[in-house]
């Protein structure tokens, strides 16, 4: 509005202002675009510490629900993105049998970077990192990549080696050693085949391991894991929102909401609401319907741009049959 204002001023003027918020991570006012959108529990909670009543008020408007443990799916294979360690560690114990079972990240054997492995004992023997035979590491116990216990679970538990003949007929008392042991080409035939549908029959029930998983959660395991699960949950997935665009901050100077010419035009809050997230963040796509006013959303993006100084001269890329409604709607 001109003048000078010192910094207290400022200060005073954005505190009191309805469309900026003080981030205490951060030490600085910022617009609602950015500060009610990303991880806003986390920024809830922040506000809470600091009995920013302003804040807190906006934040609970548009944190997302609480979802519990039981309205949770949870796929087992992607667990080290968030799930706590102390719930895989009783799955894996209580599931496959497993006296102790320790988490940890190590350093790739093969210098591809960090890679989650699990310390294992079974049947009452425990095996330090380092000292574990080939045939420990065979059997799971030492550091064992976590994709293995997974995919040894599925096999040892659910689909047994089975062996076929060439007419799809199954040998029920075929086994790998007797297999093995068969002179030429066929016995070596039959373990492919066997392989080749097991692998196939593993790949399916990785499917429903999640199932598997979360039926543990949901009726075996302790209610401490339950609340971990939940909380980690709710925390990480369940906390981060996009900016609430609703075209309240875009002006376009000489243009109103309702013109007429070739074809009326009516300027809609989805239209301003697109533009405005296309101009905030320099880039995006405009995914609506057709006849929602894709065109009109563009021009008045670049109409924007171009009135900021951010454009001098926009180009558009369209299909050859539209290129005269494009001019028409533009001018």
């Amino acid at each position: 509005k001109g003048g000078t204002a010192t910094k207290d001023e400022l200060e005073k003027a954005l505190d009191s202002h309805p469309d900026f918020y003080w981030n205490p991570a951060t030490e600085t006012h910022e617009f609602r675009y950015q500060y009610l959108a990303g991880n806003v529990r986390e920024k809830l909670q922040l506000a809470q510490e600091n009995e920013l009543e302003k804040n807190i008020k906006a934040l609970e408007e548009v944190v997302p629900e609480w979802i519990d443990v039981y309205n949770i799916t949870v796929d087992p294979q992607h667990i080290f993105t968030y799930l706590p360690a102390k719930a895989i560690e009783e799955w894996i114990k209580d599931e496959m049998n497993y006296d102790r079972v320790e988490i940890g990240l190590v350093k790739d054997k093969a210098d591809l970077g960090n890679r989650f492995y699990m310390k294992l004992r079974k049947w009452g023997r425990y095996v330090s990192a380092g000292d574990e035979t080939q045939d420990d590491i065979n059997l799971g116990w030492g550091e064992t990549p976590f994709t293995k216990i997974i995919n040894s679970y599925i096999q040892d538990s659910t689909f047994p080696l089975k062996f076929y003949d060439e007419d799809d007929i199954l040998m029920p008392s075929m086994t790998l050693k007797e297999a093995q042991s068969m002179k030429g080409e066929r016995g070596q035939m039959l373990i492919e085949r066997a392989r080749k549908i097991q692998r196939q029959n593993n790949n399916r029930m990785l499917t429903h391991v999640p199932k598997k998983f979360n039926n543990w959660v949901r009726t075996k395991a302790s209610q401490e894991v339950r609340s971990l699960i939940e909380t980690a949950y709710n925390q990480t997935y369940n906390a981060v929102i996009n900016p609430p665009f609703d075209g309240r901050t875009l002006r376009v100077r000489g243009m109103s909401d309702t013109f007429y010419g070739v074809k009326d035009f009516t300027v809609y809050k989805h239209n301003r609401a697109i533009a405005e997230k296309l101009v905030w963040n320099g880039k995006g796509a405009n995914c609506h319907d057709v006849g929602a006013g894709k065109t009109l959303a563009s021009i008045i993006t670049s109409q924007v741009l171009l009135q900021q100084g951010a454009a001098r001269k926009p180009m558009f890329v369209v299909p050859g049959k539209v290129q005269e409604k494009w001019v028409e709607e533009y001018l």
